[in-house]
């Protein structure tokens, strides 16, 4: 049987130099396949709802290894969220020690496989949430400077899940989502997957909102937290969640700025102002081509409506439609 020491047993002997180092707690890299590195770019409290998710974070330290160096074990500073096990690291940072970090999250994966342990990961990529920065995919992938086999193909603020599967078992009568903490008490021969709802089964209880949530943020999967305090600050529950998938179509991620952006039909929204409760709906531009067509441009215009609740105009965008629209400017 094929044996993959720890790093933690590799570099035991070197482990009195972190007694000094003043963390709460140290996470090597090896530890990171359970945890999402949110990666911001200069400073963390320009992070959207940051204040929100601020009473959630500790000072923490990760480890990484570089062989070559004299000091071998060293430590970075990072925060982490520990209701939501995401770790916020500078940009730059990173940059500077992900070619080491990258090595030991494969390893933790490796030793995983072989230990038989379940994880929901694949490539050391896998961990990195890239929406708080910008970049292509051609810059993403020279930062990091990965390997061919590693490279993003997926970077553009969404997750690289855009093969989403549901986890079950052979005899299992649920079926859940992929963060859903019960997949850890799966063994993995008995664990099935599936690209669409399985037939026969019904949604764990546990995760069930949570799968809405990720088809609500198709393919904007890491999104989701930020959508799910959205909804729940306004008192959106699980059944019109539900609701606004199936009956209306509805799609939603975050922008840069925190504000909630809400595809419906045809039309784009934007609401502002949902740290305060006095929000504003903005509608994407669009031109005149006819008497009864447009063209959608760039941007947005507001969009008077007198809804003073997050409910109200989710009900007013789903029941919106250009020839409503149109309509009503007739019979003025």
């Amino acid at each position: 049987m094929t044996v993959i020491k720890s790093e933690k047993d590799i570099y035991k002997d070197l482990l009195p130099q972190l007694d000094k180092i003043n963390f709460k707690q140290i996470l090597w890299g090896e530890d990171l396949v359970n945890y999402k590195l949110v990666i911001y770019p200069q400073r963390i409290t320009d992070i959207p709802y940051y204040k929100k998710i601020s009473k959630n974070m500790v000072s923490i330290g990760i480890v990484y290894i570089n062989p070559g160096a004299n000091q071998k074990v060293k430590p970075i500073s990072v925060m982490l969220n520990w209701s939501d096990r995401e770790i916020y690291i500078e940009r730059n940072t990173l940059n500077k020690v992900w070619k080491y970090l990258r090595t030991s999250v494969q390893r933790g994966i490796d030793m995983a496989t072989v230990n038989r342990k379940f994880i929901r990961i694949i490539t050391p990529e896998d961990i990195l949430v890239t929406k708080y920065i910008k970049m292509t995919k051609t810059d993403f992938n020279k930062m990091f400077h990965l390997p061919e086999k590693g490279r993003m193909n997926n970077v553009s603020g969404s997750d690289p899940e855009k093969d989403y599967i549901y986890y079950y078992t052979r005899d299992g009568k649920e079926y859940h989502d992929k963060d859903c903490e019960e997949i850890r008490n799966m063994t993995p021969e008995t664990v099935c997957t599936a690209k669409r709802i399985p037939i026969g089964i019904i949604p764990c209880p546990k995760c069930r909102k949570m799968l809405y949530l990720r088809e609500l943020c198709k393919p904007f999967y890491s999104d989701m937290k930020d959508v799910d305090r959205i909804l729940t600050r306004g008192k959106i529950d699980e059944k019109q969640v539900k609701k606004l998938i199936n009956s209306y179509g509805m799609r939603m991620h975050t922008d840069i700025d925190g504000n909630l952006i809400v595809l419906c039909n045809e039309d784009v929204w934007k609401i502002e102002g949902l740290e305060h409760g006095s929000f504003s709906l903005w509608h994407n531009n669009y031109v005149r081509t006819g008497q009864s067509d447009r063209k959608k441009t760039s941007g947005y215009h507001i969009h008077e409506i007198r809804k003073t609740t997050l409910e109200g105009i989710l009900k007013y965008i789903s029941g919106y439609s250009f020839e409503k629209h149109l309509e009503a400017e007739n019979l003025k």
